[in-house]
């Protein structure tokens, strides 16, 4: 019976696991395009490799309070973007934009998955 008991607790306690975007840490392993496994050092070592931290003559004591931020368009919002602009500028009082072509370059934008994703972290090491 105990088994079972675990068993479900354990169900029930589970939660969904979700991936969240990936920062580059510290100047110097942005630079190295997010390399910073084997060159970390100081404050920043317990981010990048934790193993690290265990070699005492390059590693110093200190305090490092990186932040970071990162935006991008998702789906077809650039070329519904784009659309209107087209549909703008050639637009004449004799030939005006039809409403069908304005709502073909809307429903670029309005789909499920398209739009501005912002994230951003900080914390300190």
């Amino acid at each position: 019976m105990k088994p079972t008991r675990a068993l479900i607790a354990l169900v029930l306690a589970a939660s969904p696991a979700g991936a969240l975007e990936w920062h580059a840490r510290g100047a110097r392993a942005l630079g190295m395009g997010g390399a910073g496994v084997a060159t970390a050092q100081g404050p920043l070592a317990a981010y990048w490799n934790p193993a690290a931290l265990g070699r005492t003559n390059v590693n110093a004591y200190g305090v490092q309070i990186p932040f970071g931020a990162h935006a991008g368009l998702t789906g077809q919002v650039l070329e519904g973007a784009k659309d209107l602009q087209t549909l703008r500028d050639n637009q004449t009082t004799a030939n005006p934009p039809t409403q069908a072509q304005i709502d073909a370059a809307l429903a670029k934008i309005d789909q499920p998955g398209s739009g501005l994703r912002f994230s951003g972290d900080n914390g300190t090491d």
